[in-house]
């Protein structure tokens, strides 16, 4: 015994039919020996006890004893019944009573439609392959707790692991809430972007599908650092202070400066410019690389702080978006619908994505000016709700 482990060496040689029952705790198999016809070969190993949990599998060595395998984790209870969990589980509250097992944890509803599936077909598979029940609120609930009750703590660990896996999978499927922006607020910005506006649509007319419906307002103009998923009032109020704590750093890293910026040029988002989705006026900073070490700095401090993925992209594609054909004919719609809880719009009215070629566009505005502005604040803003000003409504800023 290793640290409260079974070890097995190779110098420790038995035989014995086993008959086991498998368990599935995440990617990890487990085997439950019921019984036993067991031959000892090696004096030196003392025969099994009457149940042993055994990880298969993994090919996992332990570094301190190469060539040993080790089975950690592995408990026996009073009932003389072994369960072995992997050490990172040890911390989730599993309530015994009347041997019943429940394990109760908090998940935000946006992943409720993916635990359930269609028809409940989800929920359903996880019940019949652990043999546990499991709670879901309804989607619209303003509840976030998840409730699993079973017979077994190995029954309630591996349910808890496919839910894991389901979450993990399905994280990049819900909607981004929150993005981390700098404003273009400056007036003459926004009258020049309104004057190219007016001017590209006379001027080009006759390229079909660019029309007045696709322009981006004016008051929504801003140069994108981070998107973001939060998905709770918790993690709402930990992105705000960890923007307010950050702002020594960016103040470093802009060496206590003004930035300012100047937007020229119109080019298109897309690879190729003959479908265009997206226009977008370039951000010229010259030689000065400050830009993308802001940038850099708030994604690498966010990402330390588990709000984003360890493999984005730093290097940020900064822009401001002056047409978009997601927003085609949204004059004609009725008013954008508050969000589900899970993420999803309620409106089943789909927006056309209609492209239009942009290669005259873009070949004519290639040495357009907007103007130039100055740096002077970041936003924690909500995607698709908006401020008395026009501008994305915003949950916490800093200023520079």
């Amino acid at each position: 015994e290793y640290m409260g482990a079974i070890v097995l060496t190779t110098e420790m040689v038995s035989a014995f039919e086993p008959e086991v029952e498998v368990v599935v705790v995440g990617n990890r198999h487990y085997r439950r020996v019921v019984g036993t016809k067991y031959t000892q070969i090696n004096s030196a190993v003392p025969p099994p006890e009457q149940f042993v949990a055994e990880e298969l599998g993994s090919g996992e060595l332990d570094d301190a004893n190469d060539g040993v395998c080790v089975f950690g984790g592995v408990q026996q209870d009073d009932e003389d019944e072994v369960i072995a969990y992997e050490r990172d589980d040890e911390q989730l509250n599993i309530v015994e009573r009347d041997g019943q097992f429940t394990l109760t944890f908090p998940l935000p509803s946006q992943y409720f439609r993916f635990l359930i599936g269609a028809h409940g077909a989800t929920r359903k598979e996880i019940e019949k392959e652990h043999k546990i029940s499991l709670k879901i609120p309804n989607v619209d609930s303003k509840e976030q707790t998840i409730v699993i009750r079973g017979n077994d703590r190995l029954s309630i660990l591996s349910a808890k692991k496919q839910i894991d896996e389901i979450v993990a999978k399905s994280t990049k499927k819900i909607p981004f809430t929150h993005f981390i922006s700098i404003p273009v607020t400056d007036p003459s910005i926004r009258e020049a972007v309104i004057s190219w506006q007016k001017n590209s649509l006379e001027r080009f007319q006759s390229v079909a599908g660019f029309e007045k419906s696709i322009m981006n307002k004016p008051e929504h103009l801003h140069l994108t650092i981070l998107m973001l998923r939060l998905l709770t009032e918790e993690q709402l109020e930990r992105a705000k202070r960890l923007l307010t704590q950050i702002r020594t750093g960016i103040l470093q890293v802009l060496s206590h400066q003004p930035l300012t910026l100047q937007l020229k040029a119109v080019n298109v988002m897309d690879c190729d410019p003959q479908t265009a989705n997206v226009l977008y006026a370039e951000v010229d900073v010259g030689s000065d690389l400050r830009l993308q070490d802001l940038g850099e700095f708030v994604i690498k401090r966010f990402r330390e702080h588990g709000f984003v993925s360890p493999d984005i992209d730093p290097n940020v594609r900064f822009h401001a978006t002056i047409a978009n054909t997601k927003y085609r004919e949204r004059d004609a719609l009725e008013p954008a619908k508050p969000q589900k809880a899970d993420g999803r719009n309620n409106s089943k009215q789909q927006r056309s994505r209609i492209t239009f070629d942009a290669t005259a566009i873009i070949n004519a505005y290639q040495s357009h000016s907007f103007g130039s502005f100055q740096v002077k604040e970041l936003l924690l803003s909500r995607r698709g709700e908006y401020d008395a000003n026009g501008y994305y409504r915003t949950d916490a800023k800093i200023e520079l």
